[in-house]
């Protein structure tokens, strides 16, 4: 699943890169919906690409031009070449987890890592808001594992994502993902001998065996939608 997701966002670049060079400044790819405003954004001077190569058509679901807005590109003269290339990177893939999420709170999570990123932002302008590498694995761990509950995010003092599942204070899992692809995590298991103290267990593994090292403890059983 996991392999799945990464080419389909090596095609996203692929088909991104395309229509930049055709003077787009900023584009986002929607496989369904063609509603008039994307998160509460005004879609004004939207171009329609009408005209585009079979290939290329194939993993361009829809394609917005954003001429002002957020999702602006940055004047490169006025911002520093790195953080702005992972500023939009970011971007990017907020609109991702939008649009390409199989979840049905898909919006709803894409709003909350917008605000966390808006947030990050103005605490720290010259930082980057959120690590793109924490995102993209916790992105991946969501197409990898579509079957869990919307998670309460917030960021760690490094600006990675923080993911939380609780369905009851012995029923809690906690994820850190780091942006070198493990993941520290916290759970609070049911203790049937003495139900007023949890069993508390933390560890840290690679993102992509993750379930597979928590999932002995019973976190599927109610952290699953």
């Amino acid at each position: 699943m996991i392999n799945s997701c990464l080419q389909e966002y090596k095609e996203y670049e692929a088909a991104r890169s395309y229509c930049l060079a055709y003077g787009a400044s900023e584009l986002s790819f929607d496989p369904l919906e063609n509603t008039q405003s994307i998160m509460g954004w005004d879609k004004t001077n939207t171009a329609e690409f009408t005209q585009i190569e079979p290939s290329i058509n194939a993993c361009l679901k829809i394609a917005i031009v954003r001429k002002s807005g957020l999702f602006d590109k940055q004047d490169p003269f006025t911002q520093m070449g790195l953080l702005s290339n992972e500023e939009e990177r970011v971007k990017d893939l907020i609109l991702r987890v939008q649009f390409s999420l199989t979840a049905s709170y898909r919006q709803a999570l894409a709003t909350r890592i917008l605000t966390l990123f808006k947030i990050a932002k103005e605490e720290d302008e010259n930082g980057v808001g959120i690590s793109f590498e924490s995102l993209r694995h916790f992105y991946y761990f969501l197409c990898a594992h579509p079957y869990l509950k919307r998670p309460r995010i917030s960021l760690t003092p490094q600006n990675n994502i923080y993911a939380s599942w609780k369905a009851a204070y012995d029923k809690v899992l906690s994820i850190h993902f780091m942006p070198n692809g493990d993941a520290r995590f916290v759970i609070f298991a049911p203790n049937k001998k003495q139900p007023e103290r949890p069993i508390l267990m933390s560890g840290k593994a690679p993102v992509d065996i993750l379930m597979s090292v928590i999932e002995p403890h019973g976190v599927k059983s109610w952290a699953a939608q």
